[in-house]
């Protein structure tokens, strides 16, 4: 009997963990879509305050600050969404066997 009690209590803990992580990996990447169309806003103010000869440029043509853009701002998406949640969880998990 204790050891089903047991079972129990670790099988409940499990699943509660795995919320929590599911949950903290959710805001993480809702906080990188929100930093980067913040970002990605800011960035096409900036190059819209150019002057018009900075378009001249193929290198700077419309097909290319848009890639530019969104190139940008995918990369700081994916290192507020995976890395900080995922360097997270797994400081977590170092400081849990210590307790």
């Amino acid at each position: 009997m204790q050891q089903k009690a047991g079972t129990n209590y670790l099988l409940i803990r499990c699943t509660r963990i795995i919320v929590c992580l599911l949950a903290e990996a959710s805001c993480w990447m809702q906080t990188g879509e929100r930093q980067s169309a913040k970002i990605r806003a800011k960035y096409l103010r900036a190059i819209l305050r150019q002057n018009v000869g900075y378009f001249d440029d193929e290198s700077s043509s419309t097909s290319a600050v848009v890639n530019s853009v969104s190139a940008e701002t995918m990369v700081v998406q994916q290192a507020i969404s995976e890395k900080v949640s995922s360097s997270g969880s797994s400081n977590k998990s170092n400081m849990s066997i210590f307790i």
